[in-house]
């Protein structure tokens, strides 16, 4: 065979782990600068090489070959591509996660891009930073393609100082921003709508609860009091937003009690708030006292990850993590098996049934004992 790079392209889709062409076509592009076309090679041949327990070497030729485009290349674009890039493998496969927003923030810098945007706000939603979340969104209008995006982020930065960081006046501003720029659009009149509601005082009995709460002795005790006061707001006023906001203290003071969780699950979930769901199971990820519990909170990540219109490569990952606590788990099982499938990823679809195959035989014998 010709050494060409449209042959090693070739053989590289008969064989996506063939060590030979992986080696030439990197060379190809280092050498001549190609860099996306290098991009999207590691990104082409990574997965196979995983399921082969091959990746982690590869992992880290990545890392050093983005670092290098991030600087050296003439094209701010592509050095800010690459350093986003760079951030997702110091983040998902090194667990880097300072380091890695270091990355998206310097990528953004170079070159305002939505990507870099949303990978920061991941990393500050899950940690709750809400005042840098705020600011990222505000950041985020000016690289939205158009109105409806640019509205649709105003609505999100309305909610985020209104519910977290307790600035209404900033919540209003933020919401008409948003109608101006698209009139009469509904999420926008409905917050603005909540807004009005929350001004009205609340009821003695309601303020009488939240004042126990925040003199309550002990976490379950002010936890149970905060989920009564959002109980009773919600009876009296079911669109008010301090319904969430007492249910976030409630789940703050005791994240482990079922009452409160049913109660926030529900609420959020008729309402498709798929974003504070997933704050909320990134929480119970990061605060998991169980093998289940953390299955169980990652299958409803991804779940939210799905409506969020997540990327597969963020979603799979959360998946895979699920699996290996609960590898008897029919669903998880399923569920890979549908992505492995459409990636036409083979290696790791059949590692994939060999786990859950040792699984069952697990279990087997410890019925038999």
């Amino acid at each position: 065979m010709k050494p060409t790079v449209t042959n090693y392209k070739k053989l590289l889709k008969d064989d996506p782990a063939n060590r030979e062409a992986i080696d030439f076509l990197e060379e190809n592009f280092v050498t001549k600068h190609k860099w996306p076309a290098l991009i999207e090679l590691y990104s082409d041949v990574v997965s196979h090489l995983e399921s082969e327990g091959r990746s982690e070497e590869l992992w880290t030729r990545i890392a050093r070959v983005l670092q290098h485009v991030a600087r050296s290349d003439s094209d701010p674009t592509i050095r800010a591509h690459a350093l986003v890039k760079l951030g997702e493998v110091l983040e998902g496969r090194f667990d880097r996660r300072d380091a890695a927003a270091e990355c998206y923030v310097q990528g953004f810098k170079l070159a305002p891009n939505v990507a870099a945007i949303e990978r920061l706000l991941s990393i500050y939603r899950g940690i709750g930073e809400w005042s840098f979340v705020a600011t990222l969104l505000f950041e985020k209008l000016a690289v939205c393609e158009d109105d409806a995006q640019r509205a649709v982020s105003l609505v999100e930065l309305g909610r985020v100082r209104g519910t977290r960081l307790d600035d209404v006046e900033g919540a209003e501003e933020a919401f008409q921003q948003a109608l101006e720029m698209l009139p009469g659009f509904e999420a926008a009149l409905d917050e603005l709508a909540a807004l009005a509601e929350d001004r009205e005082e609340l009821s003695p009995v309601v303020q009488q609860y939240i004042a126990e709460a925040e003199a309550a002795p002990n976490i379950d005790q002010a936890a149970n009091l905060f989920r009564k006061v959002a109980t009773l707001i919600y009876q009296e006023r079911p669109n008010s937003r301090r319904v969430a906001d007492y249910l976030w203290r409630s789940f703050e003071r005791n994240p482990f009690n079922v009452e409160t969780r049913v109660f926030i699950e529900s609420y959020f979930g008729e309402r498709g708030d798929w974003e504070s769901l997933r704050h909320y199971y990134v929480q119970r990820v990061q605060k998991a006292q169980s093998d289940a519990d953390l299955a169980e909170s990652y299958v409803s990540l991804s779940f939210c990850l799905e409506n969020l219109g997540r990327p597969e490569e963020e979603i799979i990952p959360v998946y895979e993590a699920a699996f290996e606590r609960l590898p008897s788990e029919q669903s998880l099982l399923q569920k890979l098996v549908e992505y492995y499938s459409q990636r036409e990823n083979w290696a790791a679809l059949v590692r994939t049934y060999k786990t859950a195959m040792r699984a069952h035989i697990d279990e087997d014998e410890q019925l038999k004992l």
